[in-house]
């Protein structure tokens, strides 16, 4: 069981011009200067969780958890906002439960572990655009998230390492509060930004002992993400394309050195992908963020023990 208290400041400073009539103002020598407030937010949280050994190589887990993320205030001075754009918004409360499954199969050969879980926010904190290109941080109702993740280890043999990851999640706003109070670009049910449906990736590692003492390893990299969008609306959003990049690495180690080379490529297909960005409509300003390229280098590696 945790207690949080949290005190958050908020100041709006402009060097010359009338100050607020709303707020505590602040001055100096030379007149006001802005004005500003504070806000006070408090919560318990528990979390509680049960574990059940199935056998020696199996284990099982129940967990039930809260998180608490102070509000805060809007600082950004704007006539047309209440209180002129010193508004504070409240904390939010995420509720989450997690069912986990923990395994060493096939005599250690394999690593099993997989999570599932869901989550429900309570006044969760958003930024909603109330005059354009001006984010103002508020509280909508609730939303939820569910996923599943399943990651592995496999020694295919002595000398062959498999792994691989698989993750499912869905996400959707599903209360947005009293009217009058809905945010303008968040809709029932759509999903949060940056939250991809699904992804996968997997590895593959390969350890050849050579004639001199020294190993010669190689591995190879592809992950696989779907696609996202970069707002919780249309008004600014910025939707992402899924892409998927492949990756190597050959490494030579000497026996009874303390380093190591290692020859690599990153993006080997050369994908051209963006990661992020956002689209300003009033403006007519689209900005994107671009994945890195194909890329091929060497690393030189010394261990201090």
């Amino acid at each position: 069981m945790r207690y949080t208290e949290e005190t958050v400041e908020g100041h709006f400073v402009t060097p010359s011009g009338p100050t607020p009539p709303q707020g505590t103002v602040f001055r100096n020598a030379d007149g006001p200067i802005g004005f500003g407030g504070e806000e006070t937010f408090d919560a318990v949280t528990p979390r509680v969780a049960l574990q059940y050994q199935v056998n020696d190589d199996i284990m099982t887990y129940i967990s039930y958890a809260e998180g608490f993320s102070a509000g805060g205030l809007n600082t950004r001075f704007d006539v047309n906002l209440p209180n002129n754009g010193l508004i504070p918004f409240d904390e939010e409360l995420l509720k989450s439960v997690e069912f986990g499954w923990r395994s060493d199969l096939l005599d250690g050969r394999l690593r099993l572990n997989a999570s599932l879980f869901t989550s429900v926010w309570e006044d969760i904190i958003i930024a909603q655009e109330l005059v354009p290109t001006r984010f103002t941080r508020s509280n909508v109702g609730e939303a939820e998230a569910s996923g599943l993740e399943i990651e592995g280890l496999w020694g295919v043999t002595d000398s062959l390492r498999l792994n691989f990851a698989f993750g499912w999640l869905d996400t959707e706003y599903t209360d947005l509060g009293p009217p009058g109070g809905v945010p303008l670009d968040v809709t029932l049910g759509s999903p949060f930004p940056f939250a991809a449906d699904f992804n996968y990736s997997f590895g593959l590692q390969h350890d050849a002992g050579l004639a001199n003492g020294g190993t010669l390893s190689t591995r190879l990299d592809y992950g696989w993400q779907d696609d996202i969008i970069t707002a919780r609306g249309d008004l600014n959003n910025f939707p992402v394309e899924d892409y998927g990049l492949l990756s190597a690495r050959l490494t030579y180690a000497p026996a009874g050195e303390n380093w190591d080379i290692a020859l690599f490529g990153t993006n080997l297909t050369d994908e051209y992908y963006q990661t992020g960005g956002f689209w300003i409509p009033p403006l007519q300003i689209r900005q994107f963020t671009l994945g890195r390229p194909l890329e091929i280098g060497v690393t030189m590696r010394f261990n201090f023990d």
